[in-house]
């Protein structure tokens, strides 16, 4: 019974995605397809927004009582920009962004010991011009090096930045919540572009991203 429920799932799913699958290829064969990226494809080696608040709390809770933690974490799914402004006021500057770097930091699978998700490397694997990430790990440079070894990273740099394709045209990426800041990672063949908060000012919510680049 368990069999045909899957296999009735299964082929539902199938159809409804079909459309945008037909699409999806029709965009990749002509070779101007670009992938936005967000906390999802990094999960589950990073914390999406209800485990990074829940971190972050749990970093708080010397100076915080137990109630307004509880609300902190009851709030974190509806208003999580509310909480981390709340939560950054109850730490301190320099206690949010020390906290914001051991939660952030660079990890690994303990089982594979990749530094990028599966998701990450079939990103890499598909013929997308490009790659946009507002992600802060390295996951899709480093599964971009994996799948093409090629590839070369530069890592990136925080605040308003120039950055040129190794293989192309040079290109200005403008400082904006969306794209703060850009670095290249780049082959003959199809260009990646990262693009990272700056994780010195630890800009999560829309307030921090103005306070960090304003205008």
């Amino acid at each position: 019974m368990g069999g045909n429920r899957d296999d009735d799932f299964g082929a539902e799913l199938t159809r409804v995605n079909e459309p945008g699958l037909i699409a999806l290829r029709e965009y990749l064969a002509s070779g101007q397809a670009v992938a936005f990226l967000g906390a999802g494809v990094s999960a589950p080696l990073y914390p999406l927004w209800t485990g990074l608040i829940g971190d972050l709390v749990d970093a708080a809770a010397g100076r915080m009582s137990g109630e307004e933690a509880a609300t902190c974490r009851a709030l974190a799914a509806e208003s999580p920009e509310e909480v981390v402004e709340i939560i950054r006021q109850q730490l301190g500057v320099p206690n949010y962004r020390e906290v914001l770097r051991q939660v952030l930091r660079a990890r690994t699978d303990p089982e594979t010991g990749r530094s990028w998700t599966p998701v990450q490397e079939l990103v890499c694997r598909c013929a997308f011009k490009a790659v946009v990430t507002t992600n802060y790990d390295p996951g899709i440079t480093d599964a971009r090096i994996r799948v093409r070894p090629g590839a070369s990273s530069t890592g990136f740099t925080p605040g308003r930045t120039s950055w040129a394709w190794i293989s192309g045209a040079p290109a200005t990426c403008s400082a904006s919540p969306n794209s703060p800041s850009c670095s290249p990672t780049a082959s003959t063949t199809a260009p990646t572009a990262s693009c990272w908060p700056p994780p010195s000012t630890g800009a999560l919510t829309l307030a921090s991203c103005r306070t960090s680049w304003p205008g």
